[in-house]
């Protein structure tokens, strides 16, 4: 879907590389490089902390972006991503591309912040869920944690 929306201007400048299996594209907790990625073939597996050991939680494919909300946020990297496929190749979308995109691609920017708030959606629910699942918790305590939420 994503590839539709790449204007001419967009592929402007743009860095293209590519990559071999088991190649870590970001590490959880790392901080942003101001960089976003868009899979232009192959596949990546999204990786999450529980404790110490790495659980796969998502699985990217041809057409798919990650790495948005540390761009966006300049947060540290939220995952892992590491390449799944024999090889890859990505496209390296910097924050100042973003910023530039966000006049001249407006479809594209909304396709990028609507992928963003449904990630941050489906990670509250999760949130929630696990919250619910712990044994003697009260819900006038989770209602207290639902609004905290920033």
């Amino acid at each position: 879907m994503l590839n539709k929306l790449f204007t001419n201007e967009f592929l402007q400048d743009t860095d293209v590389q590519d990559f071999k299996k088991g190649d870590l594209l970001i590490q959880e907790g790392a901080a942003s490089n101001e960089t976003m990625y868009f899979i232009l073939n192959g596949t990546c597996s999204v990786f999450k902390k529980q404790g110490e050991t790495p659980v796969l939680i998502n699985q990217l494919k041809t057409g798919d972006f990650f790495g948005e909300i540390a761009l966006i946020s300049n947060q540290p990297r939220t995952a892992t991503v590491q390449v799944e496929s024999d090889s890859a190749k990505l496209l390296l979308f910097s924050k100042k591309k973003f910023i530039q995109q966000t006049v001249s691609n407006p479809v594209l920017m909304f396709s990028i912040l609507k992928a963003a708030i449904a990630r941050f959606l489906r990670a509250d629910v999760n949130f929630e869920n696990t919250i619910k699942s712990i044994p003697n918790m009260k819900p006038d305590l989770i209602i207290k944690l639902n609004q905290n939420h920033v």
